[in-house]
């Protein structure tokens, strides 16, 4: 039976490490953390959930640090995987089922978890990241470090599969990983101006801090070239721009760019909701309602995007309360219930009140209690409720 290495770099990772850990434990017959230099609790989390723990003077090129790291596996096969990275449970499942054949080395699809706002897109990269465990397999390039060429000189076929990596680094307020990582972007953009990978995570760390003019250079070199990146990431980056004409004041070179991402991906839903924004701003709610409605239907069996409903129902209850449709709102308002926000709860208790339903209304209030930013405000509502439940 093939046995399997799990290895990753890390350095100060307490807050990515468990989760990381936890996904791989069932597929693992090793787990080689090789620590860069942390000062928090990294090495205790690792040695905690059973990894090796290896140590290692941090240099300045990713290649030579995974070399390093691969060094240390002794299993038959190594998955290569980051410390803000996860596995499912049906992954972990292809994975096992992987190691079984005879292939010599697998493309994965990393899904790089980029939120915004109500909705978080999945950004595919492929990656080759499961691989057997030989001497002549190695890293070379010093940030979008690759096996691909040791794997070439030795004339591996790689196998693409339907392997998912979820990648987390974009989707918690990392700033100062952010400006350590763009200082070496930079620095590897003047060696190699034309790796997409390094422009495409250089954009997506530029628009989280809001640098939207260098993160649409990014993107635009990103998106006009013809290889290396999915369609589905090119889209996506496509409707970022969109987004940045939107923050910039150009709400039709926004919609025009949102048109064009579409295109390319009919179902790009980033897209429709930077349309539905742009309709927002113009006050255009009747257009606004539909496209967020679209963005409902269309994010229900997506591999590509998900949407918080309660924030998504939010923006709808209010595009039908300017267009003066108070009962198909309160509709809404009842759906939420389960994914209640505290807007969405207070305008479902108003429009109650207003149909002197105070039961109904009581209940909304209720539950906006708890997600209440001024708590004391809500409790005078749930008060006067019953004061008037008490009259009828």
């Amino acid at each position: 039976m093939s046995t399997l290495s799990v290895c990753c770099l890390a350095r100060n990772e307490e807050s990515f490490l468990p989760k990381m850990l936890a996904s791989v434990k069932d597929i693992a017959d090793e787990i080689i953390i090789l620590d860069t230099g942390s000062t928090d609790r990294t090495i205790e989390i690792a040695l905690e959930h059973g990894a090796r723990v290896e140590t290692a003077e941090w240099e300045e090129d990713f290649g030579a640090m995974r070399n390093k790291l691969l060094g240390h596996a002794t299993q038959d096969w190594v998955l290569m995987i980051d410390a803000d990275e996860r596995i499912t449970p049906k992954n972990a499942e292809r994975i096992k089922t992987a190691i079984t054949r005879r292939a010599i080395a697998y493309q994965c699809m990393v899904m790089n978890v980029f939120p915004y706002k109500m909705l978080t897109s999945f950004l595919p990269f492929a990656s080759i990241r499961l691989f057997r465990r030989d001497d002549q397999f190695y890293y070379s390039e010093r940030v979008h470090e690759s096996i691909q060429h040791s794997l070439t000189k030795q004339s591996v076929d790689v196998i693409s599969s339907e392997i998912e990596i979820f990648h987390y680094g974009f989707s918690e307020g990392r700033a100062a990983r952010r400006f350590r990582n763009k200082r070496v972007f930079e620095s590897e953009l003047l060696r190699n101006p034309n790796d997409l990978w390094i422009r495409s995570h250089q954009g997506l760390s530029l628009f989280m801090d809001q640098e939207f003019g260098k993160a649409e250079k990014s993107f635009w070199i990103a998106v006009s070239a013809l290889r290396e990146i999915e369609n589905e990431t090119r889209s996506i980056l496509m409707a970022l721009i969109a987004e940045i004409y939107r923050l910039q004041h150009k709400p039709v070179q926004a919609k025009l760019q949102a048109l064009r991402a579409k295109r390319l991906m009919t179902d790009n839903s980033l897209a429709d909701y930077i349309t539905a924004l742009v309709d927002l701003d113009s006050k255009s709610y009747d257009s606004a309602e539909r496209h967020l409605e679209y963005l409902d239907a269309n994010t229900l069996a997506s591999r590509y995007f998900t949407v918080n409903k309660g924030e998504l129902y939010t923006q709808i209850i209010k595009c039908l309360l300017h267009l003066g449709r108070h009962d198909t709102a309160l509709q809404y308002a009842e759906i939420m219930m389960e994914t209640p926000t505290y807007e969405g709860m207070i305008i479902g208790g108003a429009l109650s009140e207003r149909k002197k339903d105070y039961a109904h209304a009581l209940e909304y209030y209720r539950r906006a209690l708890p997600i209440a930013p001024v708590p004391s405000e809500v409790q005078i509502k749930i008060e006067n409720c019953q004061k008037l439940l008490q009259s009828v």
